[in-house]
């Protein structure tokens, strides 16, 4: 397993293929945002329902990415101290 600019997935694949008969099991791609940014929960919920409905109506649709700040969870022992 190793990681590669996006653009270079193909070309790689290619190579591995080709020169060293290694067969590419999977690839896919990860992004990673410059800067996350926090969206009240109201937001959140609007931004998800956007999405689950963009994913009923385009098949084509298979992921998508965001730049939101996921809320860490409190842990039990945090709650038992408010």
């Amino acid at each position: 397993m190793f990681e590669c600019e996006p653009s270079r997935v193909f070309n790689i694949q290619r190579v591995l293929e080709s020169k060293y008969n290694a067969a590419v099991i999977e690839a896919e791609d990860q992004l990673e945002p410059h800067e996350l940014v926090m969206v009240d929960p109201e937001l959140r919920l609007q931004i998800n329902t956007l999405v689950d409905r963009l994913r009923e109506r385009c098949e084509y649709i298979i992921r998508v990415f965001d730049n939101i700040c996921e809320p860490e969870l409190e842990t039990t022992a945090d709650q038992s101290r408010a």
